[in-house]
């Protein structure tokens, strides 16, 4: 007869092995004083789905930053960051890693051909590539130049903690006005504008951000949108009904940990 500890022994080797990879950040380090391109990141197991299906981490919204902080097993990040600290764009590749490895890597999105007939379609999320690194200035900043004002616009990159405490920010505040999405573009532009025209007062900042001309917002948001290290969204497409190639912009939505079908 096996004893209890060839018994256990030969238990534990059935079960299945709980492995990480490296998961490289699109910011390549560039924006972390301790440098750091890469994270260790351990593959979900069925017992992850707790931060996915519980009912009070969706109410709250809190599941997916729970899963992040419970995979992310990197003793150099974890001894000197959160993440809090990423950059979003690096988080976007965690969580991406953490799905791919989790359910597979066809994922639905709909679509729409140049014939603009709208289908469903499968992307495969092996595929989905980094944008280039555009880097910043030597004070970790970007330039701009607004196209009608003329000026020079010095711009910070947002932390995923900087976005969270904003979006929190402007949740309660959004509540009491009439145009809302507008307010939340303006404080986001101003949240990210360091100094323009080199002024840097913050009072300044506010006042000017709130009467720039409409184009030299927009087009300071494009750019913003444009050089922030992360996923490349633009995918290339086969139309379905015309054979033709291409290119949209994927959004991955509420399903995007959630595949039930």
């Amino acid at each position: 007869m096996e004893n209890v500890s060839n018994v256990k022994s030969k238990l534990d080797s059935l079960l299945p092995k709980v492995v990480s990879d490296y998961v490289d950040l699109p910011s390549q380090g560039y924006f972390y004083e301790n440098g750091i391109d890469k994270l260790m990141v351990e593959y979900m197991t069925a017992a992850d789905e707790q931060y996915l299906l519980s009912e009070n981490y969706i109410k709250n919204g809190t599941g997916i930053e729970l899963l992040a902080k419970n995979k992310i097993k990197d003793p150099e990040f974890n001894s000197s960051m959160s993440i809090e600290d990423l950059i979003s764009g690096d988080l976007d590749a965690v969580l991406l890693f953490l799905r791919r490895y989790a359910y597979g890597e066809e994922y639905p999105v709909q679509v729409r051909d140049t014939n603009g007939v709208t289908y469903e379609t499968i992307i495969d999320l092996s595929t989905i590539k980094y944008k280039e690194l555009i880097k910043p200035n030597e004070n970790m900043l970007y330039d701009f130049d607004l196209p009608i004002c003329k000026h020079k616009v010095e711009f910070k990159l947002l932390t995923y903690g900087e976005k969270k405490k904003l979006d929190q920010r402007l949740e309660k505040i959004s509540k009491y006005k009439t145009e809302s999405s507008i307010f939340e573009m303006q404080e986001r532009i101003i949240a990210q504008v360091q100094t323009i025209a080199g002024e840097s007062d913050r009072n300044f900042i506010e006042k000017f951000v709130k009467l720039m001309p409409p184009k030299d917002s927009l087009e300071l948001r494009r750019y913003i949108l444009s050089i922030e290290p992360g996923l490349d969204y633009d995918y290339e497409f086969e139309g379905k009904f015309t054979g033709d190639f291409f290119r949209q912009t994927i959004t991955f939505g509420i399903d995007f940990f959630y595949p039930r079908k």
